[in-house]
């Protein structure tokens, strides 16, 4: 299979590899290697993370005037207590190791003696994590990805139909398609950020409620038996439903610009951009029209029809 071609991660491995490289960039020494097997003292802080460090050369850091005694004064059990009812025990650790308190751990099993961890570098002495604490690592805000000027394409629709494919392929030059829900959306990859008013000026953005705008874009307009699904049974090809939205203007705008719109602000819009209304079928652009009354409501003439579905950008 394909997946055996690629470098293999599991969450645990992933989330140390971003842990780590956030250590690094901040100014910590980090190495993997194997800790040494003697005078190890295995400990757990009240936050939750846990570590190894050698207790001699711990000791010889905190009081170097008693380093040549310790091994001969001062018992492994004396040093451990020495270790967790010290104040401070261990300084100039990243954030994510702050604690309050230290407790032993116990014995050290035969895999933590082994096995290759990452290790930091402080003040008192190398000190191995054995236990990554419980947070993700977060990158410093001046080495975040600017997006204000990613472009965003948004659509203005005037509204939409639904239609069978059987119809939809008989579609000709001169047809009219009638707008059957005639809602004003503002939408980006088929999803409704919001909706607007069709003045002389432009397009006045408008704010609605996040419940109106979850539910606008799936409604289906079509209340044609022929359309809709029979019970359980698998509807043939030309009867499937398609949705045709009627759009009025396309509009390039970066993600900066579209964070800043107010209700009320005008977007200009096209010369004559009722006379060049994008058709799509289920968001892809399929022809080109002219808004048009029919009677008492609304459609659109079909003026142009694409030879190949587009998105949009003609």
């Amino acid at each position: 299979m394909i997946k055996h071609h690629f470098r293999h991660y599991s969450t645990t491995e992933l989330l140390w590899r971003q842990q780590v490289l956030s250590w690094v960039k901040k100014g910590f020494e980090v190495q993997q290697n194997i800790p040494p097997g003697e005078g190890l003292f295995q400990f757990i802080s009240d936050t939750g993370w846990e570590g190894l460090i050698d207790l001699q050369s711990w000791f010889a850091s905190v009081m170097p005037q008693s380093a040549k005694m310790a091994s001969r004064c001062w018992s492994v059990n004396q040093l451990e207590a020495l270790f967790v009812n010290s104040e401070r025990p261990l300084e100039g650790l990243p954030a994510e190791l702050e604690y309050q308190r230290m407790e032993s751990k116990g014995d050290i099993d035969s895999t933590q003696r082994v096995n290759s961890m990452y290790s930091l570098l402080t003040p008192q002495g190398r000190v191995w994590i054995s236990k990554m604490p419980g947070v993700t690592p977060i990158i410093n805000e001046h080495e975040r990805i600017s997006l204000d000027q990613v472009p965003v394409d948004i659509q203005f629709e005037i509204g939409h139909s639904a239609i069978s494919v059987a119809l939809l392929s008989q579609l000709q030059q001169g047809d009219l398609l009638l707008i059957n829900v005639r809602k004003n959306l503002i939408i980006n990859n088929q999803a409704v950020i919001g909706s607007f008013d069709y003045v002389e000026e432009g397009f006045m953005f408008q704010e609605d409620d996040e419940e109106m705008l979850s539910g606008a874009y799936e409604e289906n307009a079509s209340e044609d038996e022929s359309v809709r699904s029979e019970s359980e049974k698998l509807l043939p090809c030309d009867k499937i439903s398609i949705r045709l939205g009627f759009v009025l203007q396309q509009k390039r705008l970066s993600i900066s610009q579209l964070g800043s719109l107010y209700e009320g602000e005008v977007l200009p819009c096209q010369i004559e951009a009722e006379k060049n209304v994008t058709i799509t079928a289920n968001g892809t652009a399929i022809a080109r029209g002219e808004l048009v009354w029919i009677e008492d409501r609304m459609g659109v003439e079909v003026k142009e029809l694409y030879q190949e579905a587009s998105d949009g950008s003609k």
